[in-house]
């Protein structure tokens, strides 16, 4: 068996398809599927059933992906061992990171990255935190950055090393000129006017759907507040949510960063939550306490904790 041959069954064993498999090979299904029936047929038995859902691991698959996936970690491991062993003139780093976190730091740090190690190649992953983790769990990834609840971030400590980059406070977006603001209150200098979300028991809501992070610090603070306002428009995107209050259609909770992404002041008024709501989303660097951290993986994780401390201001 050779690496590329356990890279071809864990791929397709997690796509579940020969299609995207192949998609994400880099390789045509039919030779994919050409290599798929030689090493079914080298081997003596089925790897997967055909079922509705796609394609499925048999026992035998199951034994052979976990073996191969073990292989592929050491494989891995080795291949970064080595290029430490050359000052990093060589290397790779595999990460993941969540679509609009990468749209922020990836940016910033990656041509920092570049310059020190021209020879590092990094593969990046954009994927929820979920399958993030799962990634982790099977040692698919150096280490991924996600945003947490504080009670996400309490629970992963027990199985994972996290590396907290920045605390990303909540804010409200409303229209320009909307009269909410005769109920805010002067932020510090230079920051947000800060609004008691009380003061918007009356209002619709424009949210994220319901199970996302976000959504649910924003259903925690309208808990705290004792207000349940009408939510009248819902989107898995928290920028769709953030415009369409913005055009007049009653207000949005979001977090700050993500906001600072797309908004500024002058297309619509942003207020402060209070600290006592708690409204916070911890962006944390996590990874398996289990496997080794190459010494690549570190030098890009130090250089996402030095940019991730500077704040981020609308």
């Amino acid at each position: 068996m050779t690496d590329r041959e356990l890279l071809y069954i864990t791929t397709i064993a997690q796509e579940g398809s020969l299609t995207r498999a192949a998609q994400k090979l880099y390789i045509t299904q039919p030779a994919l599927s050409h290599s798929l029936t030689g090493i079914e047929q080298a081997l003596g038995q089925p790897l997967f059933r055909r079922e509705s859902r796609g394609l499925v691991l048999t026992y035998a698959g199951e034994r052979y992906c976990e073996t191969a996936r073990e292989i592929l970690r050491m494989y891995g491991d080795l291949e970064q061992q080595l290029g430490e062993m050359g000052e990093l003139r060589r290397g790779r780093v595999l990460i993941g990171m969540t679509r609009f976190l990468s749209m922020e730091l990836m940016p910033e740090v990656f041509p920092q990255y570049r310059k020190r190690y021209p020879g590092v190649e990094v593969q990046l992953w954009e994927e929820p935190s979920n399958r993030l983790l799962e990634m982790l769990s099977t040692r698919q990834l150096d280490f991924g950055v996600m945003n947490l609840t504080q009670e996400e971030t309490e629970q992963m400590t027990q199985s994972f090393c996290c590396h907290l980059l920045y605390r990303d406070p909540f804010i409200i977006a409303v229209a320009k000129g909307d009269p909410i603001s005769s109920f805010a209150t002067p932020g510090a200098a230079g920051r947000l006017p800060v609004l008691d979300p009380r003061h918007l028991k009356d209002r619709a809501f424009s949210c994220v759907a319901a199970g996302q992070r976000i959504r649910k610090v924003t259903d925690q603070v309208f808990q705290q507040a004792g207000i349940s306002p009408e939510i009248m428009f819902t989107s898995t995107s928290f920028e769709t949510a953030r415009r369409v209050a913005c055009a007049g259609q009653g207000a949005a909770m979001l977090p700050s960063r993500y906001a600072a992404l797309f908004a500024t002041r002058e297309e619509a008024d942003y207020y402060a939550v209070p600290d006592e709501y708690h409204a916070v989303l911890f962006a944390t660097a996590v990874r398996s306490r289990e496997s080794y951290l190459p010494t690549a993986a570190a030098r890009f994780l130090e250089l996402l904790e030095g940019y991730a401390q500077r704040p981020e201001e609308l």
